[in-house]
């Protein structure tokens, strides 16, 4: 990516935060649209240090910065690919796996990416054949175990350890939900997580700290209103489950 032109692009996507005239949102940090896509967020400090000018930033100091996003992105790409992998993991195969008693069955196929100089052969063409036999012969399509050891072994595990979101607790988070009264068209806003794990990675998201504080601030600043009781209540109330 950076060998390909990563820091031009930066530099132009950010001479487009500037101008106003090109969001329809006024800039609000990196938490929305663009901003927060990985590989933008991690190099703002150094966005910002050439903004300045070279006069308040020394070339040893943006270079600094420069090699802190490149690894800040690296580890924001790992943990990402973590994320998804335990969502294929732990959600998409377990339900795929419980359709194979139906008429319409969903089937999981994994294609192996570890050699990239194989890669056209056991990904790109495999892929377009899988996928030009589901349009024309959905009925005679190959077996998922046998395309590959790695798909055989990742999908035998998947089998031997269902985990269907169907039968995760679910957690209710009170802070982030919303009452008819605090929505725009007077319906309720419940938050929903399956699971302990989507559970707490939500607790830690950004969106629910910021939910967060915004209850404090509004309970703190009119605790004398019947409102602020509502707003406590709910800031406090232990997490609700659901079978």
């Amino acid at each position: 990516m950076i060998e390909r032109g990563m820091f031009d692009e930066l530099s132009q996507l950010g001479n487009d935060m500037e101008d106003q005239s090109a969001f329809s949102r006024p800039a609000d940090g990196y938490s929305a649209g663009l901003k927060q896509a990985i590989g933008f967020r991690e190099f703002g400090p150094y966005l910002e240090a050439i903004g300045a000018g070279s006069s308040d930033a020394s070339d040893e100091a943006l270079e600094t910065l420069r090699r802190r996003g490149v690894e800040d992105m690296k580890l924001s790409t790992r943990r990402y690919a973590k994320r998804q992998i335990a969502w294929i993991r732990n959600k998409l195969l377990p339900e795929c796996n419980s359709t194979l008693a139906k008429s319409i069955k969903a089937r999981p196929y994994v294609l192996d990416a570890t050699d990239l100089d194989k890669w056209d052969a056991l990904v790109r063409v495999r892929g377009v054949e899988i996928a030009k036999q589901f349009i024309n012969d959905e009925q005679n399509l190959p077996d998922p175990m046998n395309i590959s050891e790695t798909a055989a072994k990742l999908l035998a595990e998947a089998k031997e350890k269902p985990n269907s979101v169907l039968a995760w607790k679910r957690f209710l988070c009170p802070v982030c939900s919303k009452a008819p009264e605090e929505t725009m068209d007077g319906v309720a806003r419940q938050v929903w997580l399956n699971g302990e794990d989507e559970y707490n990675q939500h607790l830690r998201s950004q969106k629910h700290r910021k939910n967060r504080t915004l209850r404090k601030r509004l309970a703190e600043r009119d605790s004398s209103s019947p409102g602020a009781a509502f707003l406590n209540k709910r800031l406090n109330a232990k997490d609700e489950d659901s079978d």
